[in-house]
């Protein structure tokens, strides 16, 4: 396995444009590290919202009017969502951008976080933290590709969770990029 922080993309300083009319968001994509091993902190979103109730994603959300950059946007919602200052994280990179077939532009950034913190969950919005170590995530046991919509998607079935569309993509090249991810899958 490659030390991750080298093995995510570094950030670029330029914003990166959302093009085709998508709306931009942005994600942060939360590593901890535990028994000098990787793993990953998702959020099981509420039951009660309107878009994407009680799916597994990273803290993220849509760019608002004030944020400067997608990275503010990432930023605000890693702390809006789990109570995550943005002085408490390293940002270490981003991937490249992923965009969904319900019109988004997704700008996912990748940080190191304290595994010990007391995260402060937002009711509203999160029903539960997931933290997942990554070669868990990485065994090929719990991982499917199925076709949605005309589309090959991965799948994760991890513990009682599902980790599927856009996370699961962000997932596999977070995985792919530390070198727990076997092509083919």
């Amino acid at each position: 396995m490659n030390d991750w922080k080298e093995a995510v993309p570094t950030v670029d300083t330029t914003d990166p444009d959302a093009s085709d009319g998508l709306k931009e968001s942005a994600v942060f994509v939360p590593v901890y590290e535990q028994d000098n091993e990787p793993g990953l902190l998702f959020t099981k979103r509420s039951d009660d919202l309107p878009r994407h109730a009680g799916q597994v994603s990273f803290p993220g959300g849509r760019r608002e009017k004030d944020d400067g950059t997608l990275l503010d946007t990432a930023l605000r919602e890693l702390h809006e969502e789990v109570g995550m200052p943005s002085d408490n994280t390293d940002v270490v990179g981003r991937f490249g951008e992923v965009r969904t077939t319900t019109g988004y532009s997704i700008f996912p950034f990748v940080g190191g976080v304290p595994r010990d913190f007391e995260y402060a969950k937002d009711e509203s919005e999160v029903a539960e933290l997931i933290f997942a170590p990554a070669h868990e995530l990485a065994e090929p046991s719990i991982h499917e590709r199925r076709r949605k919509g005309g589309h090959k998607l991965h799948y994760f079935h991890y513990d009682d969770y599902t980790i599927w569309g856009a996370t699961a993509q962000i997932l596999v090249d977070f995985l792919d990029a530390i070198g727990l991810w076997r092509s083919g899958r």
